[in-house]
């Protein structure tokens, strides 16, 4: 079962190498010396952005923001589908 989790690890951070795109959290590397294994991206200022929504002020996050927000996830999106990633 161990072996399976790491081969399961090291696919996920193959995949996460080639994909290169703007507004996707970019893999710097990973650490697989020895147990526990990590994957390195790069520093989100914010955290995530489920997070960073939740604490946000909401008077700075406005209508035109969230769209903006979005309209950089759609474009995210759409080049996952382009390389047949499923998120």
């Amino acid at each position: 079962e161990d072996t399976m989790e790491v081969e399961e690890f090291l696919k996920e951070a193959a995949v996460m190498k080639e994909i290169k795109h703007p507004n996707l959290v970019q893999l710097l590397g990973v650490c697989t010396r020895e147990p526990p294994f990590y994957i390195i991206t790069e520093f989100m200022t914010y955290g995530n952005l489920l997070d960073y929504l939740r604490e946000c002020n909401r008077q700075e996050v406005n209508a035109v923001v969230l769209l903006y927000m979005a309209t950089q996830i759609s474009s995210a999106m759409e080049y996952l589908e382009k390389k047949n990633f499923i998120h």
